[in-house]
């Protein structure tokens, strides 16, 4: 990746489609809810909300997901949300006679497969460095994807916030702690999910795009992350 050399509002624009994208990918795996199916499945679909976004990205993101992910935005506009839903719950939530792809980082960093071990603790203690916890409603452990994914979320959306404000020490704290969550956690496992998703989805193939899509994403924006970093100027 070429050195880069954007200015404030460049920058907030470049966080503000970044964010948006970790956001979208959050709603695409949670568990399909009514209030989702809509945004998953309408004709303004989240695939092509994704799309418009990285098309505004700087030319130094590459991705070769693009025609998967634009092949996707048509497929589903239609689909039957019942196959949406009962996808999901097979792939990530109950199956016989195992659930194939638990949706938790602890399941692929650790020996037991197991959840609720120390990396678990431990992406939940990076929410509280940063004042935010799971709310009681959740039922969920803090390691699951869309949660990760939604924090990664709110970080980009502070960046973005600060570049605005013409706070450049806020935004490069927010990108190195961008750049140490992807680095000890989401950019550890989701290769791993994708891969065991490509192997098991059978009925649809929408989780396996977006998952491919979110490996090569976490890649390429971990390597502007720190490209940024290594030019900043106070």
């Amino acid at each position: 990746m070429l050195g880069l050399n954007f200015n404030g509002e460049e920058m907030t624009k470049i966080a503000t489609h970044r964010s948006s994208i970790y956001g979208s990918l959050a709603v695409c795996l949670l568990n399909p809810s009514e209030e989702n199916i809509g945004k998953i499945l309408g004709k303004r679909n989240i695939v092509k909300k994704v799309l418009e976004c990285v098309e505004k990205l700087p030319k130094t993101f590459s991705f070769k997901t693009i025609g998967l992910l634009e092949k996707l935005a048509n497929q589903i506009v239609g689909l039957d949300s019942l196959k949406l839903k009962v996808e999901y719950t097979r792939l990530f939530i109950s199956s016989y006679p195992k659930v194939p792809c638990p949706p938790y980082e602890s399941v692929y960093t650790t020996e037991d497969r197991l959840t609720m071990r120390e990396n678990t603790l431990n992406v939940l203690r990076f929410y509280n460095r940063f004042g935010l916890g799971l709310v009681e409603t959740f039922n969920e452990p803090p390691d699951h994807i869309a949660v990760e994914l939604e924090f990664m979320y709110f970080l980009v959306s502070r960046e973005a916030e600060a570049w605005k404000n013409n706070d450049k020490s806020e935004a490069y704290r927010y990108l190195e702690a961008e750049k140490e969550f992807l680095s000890k956690h989401l950019g550890v496992w989701v290769s791993d999910l994708h891969q065991c998703v490509e192997k098991h989805e059978k009925e649809i193939v929408f989780y396996r795009v977006m998952l491919c899509f979110l490996s090569e994403f976490i890649k390429e924006d971990l390597e502007f992350i720190e490209t940024v970093l290594k030019g900043k100027k106070l």
